[in-house]
C-alpha cells in the first residue's frame, strides 16, 4: 500500500514500488496564483488544511479504503489549479456516482470561484443509480457546474475548450480508446488529461498505448492516477499553423484573388481568432486581427475598383 505524507512542506507519495514522488511543493509561494494561500502564519485556511479537510470528509461520507486515492487525486489536481489565477474549465467524463465530481467541484470552487465543471454521464433517471446531483449538492463552495447526458466518445462539445479533462475510471467504458480520443479533442492546447483508475485494466492499457509520454502515480497495483500533459507540442503545432495561415493570406492578397476565395479565408481567420481568445493567446489574437484588417482593406479596395468600372 502507498502512503501520502508531508515532509518539509512537500506532499510526497511513497508508491507501491517504494519510489518517492513529490506531488506538491508548498514552499514555492510565488508559484501559487489561486485564492487560497499555500502557507500562512495565521489560523486561516491554507492549501494543506483544505486538502486534509477533503480527505477526512471522504472518509466520513464514502468508502474509507478509497480515501487515499482521492487524496492523491486532490493533490495532483491542486498542483495545476495553483498555477493560474484565471477560472478553469474542467470536464469530467463519467460522472454518474458523483464522488469524483464532488472533489472536482470542491477544489474548483475553493481555488477559483468562477471556474466551471461539466460532468458527462451516459444515463440519468430513477433506475440509473445516478447520484451526481445528490453528491455535488454537498459542496460548500461550488463553482458553476452542469451535467451533460450524452455518449462518452461523442459529446458534441466544441474542440479544445477545457483546461483539464478528467476521465473517471470508476466507470466501465465500452471503448476506452475512443473516450481517450474524445478527451484529446476536447482539451485545450497546453491543457492536461487525467485518468482516475479504479480496477479498469482496459482503460489503463489504452491510456498507455495512446500516450507514450505520461506521468503515473499508483496507490495500489490497480488504482492510481495517470496524467498526460499537452506541454508545448500542440501549442507549437498551432503556432506553426497560424504562421503558415498568415503567410498564405498575405501571398493570396498579393496575387489579387477573387472575393469569393477571400470570404472563405475570412471564416478561417475568425475561427482562429475565437480559439486564440479561448486560449488567452494574446499574441496570436493580435496577429490574426491584423491580418483580418488587411483582408477587409483588400475587400474594400476591390469593391471600389468594381464601382469605378
Amino acid at each position: 500500500m502507498s502512503a501520502i505524507f508531508m515532509e518539509n512542506n512537500i506532499f510526497i507519495l511513497e508508491d507501491i514500488f517504494g519510489k518517492r514522488n513529490e506531488l506538491l511543493d508548498c514552499r514555492k509561494l510565488l508559484s501559487n496564483k489561486s485564492s487560497i494561500p499555500i502557507n500562512t502564519f495565521t489560523e486561516g485556511r491554507t492549501i494543506p488544511k483544505f486538502l486534509v479537510q477533503l480527505f477526512h470528509e471522504h472518509k466520513e461520507r464514502w468508502r474509507e479504503n478509497e480515501a487515499g486515492l482521492y487524496f492523491l487525486f486532490d493533490i495532483l489536481i491542486t498542483s495545476f489549479l495553483i498555477q493560474k489565477s484565471k477560472p478553469f474549465y474542467v470536464l469530467e467524463i463519467g460522472g454518474e456516482n458523483g464522488i469524483l465530481s464532488y472533489h472536482l467541484a470542491s477544489l474548483l470552487g475553493g481555488f477559483h470561484k468562477k471556474s466551471s465543471l461539466c460532468s458527462v454521464c451516459h444515463t440519468i433517471g430513477n433506475n440509473s443509480n445516478n447520484n451526481w446531483l445528490d453528491r455535488i449538492s454537498l459542496v460548500q463552495e461550488a463553482p458553476e457546474y452542469s451535467l451533460l447526458v450524452t455518449d462518452y466518445d461523442n459529446t458534441c462539445l466544441l474542440d479544445h475548450i477545457f483546461d483539464i479533462v478528467v476521465i473517471n475510471g470508476s466507470i466501465n467504458f465500452f471503448n476506452p480508446y475512443r473516450v481517450l480520443e474524445e478527451a484529446e479533442r476536447l482539451v485545450k492546447n497546453g491543457g492536461v488529461i487525467f485518468v482516475f483508475l479504479q480496477d479498469m485494466p482496459l482503460l489503463e492499457d489504452s491510456f498507455k498505448l495512446k500516450f507514450s509520454e505520461r506521468k503515473e502515480y499508483y496507490f495500489t497495483p490497480s488504482m492510481g492516477i495517470m496524467i498526460k500533459e499537452d506541454g508545448n507540442e500542440q501549442k507549437e503545432k498551432r503556432s506553426d499553423y497560424v504562421l503558415n495561415l498568415v503567410k498564405e493570406i498575405n501571398d493570396m492578397l498579393e496575387s489579387c484573388i477573387p472575393l469569393e476565395q477571400i470570404r472563405s479565408l475570412m471564416k478561417k481567420i475568425d475561427a482562429e481568432i475565437d480559439k486564440a481568445i479561448i486560449e488567452y493567446d494574446i499574441k496570436q489574437k493580435i496577429e490574426l486581427i491584423q491580418v483580418k484588417e488587411q483582408v477587409l482593406d483588400y475587400i474594400v479596395r476591390k469593391k471600389m475598383e468594381v464601382e469605378v468600372l
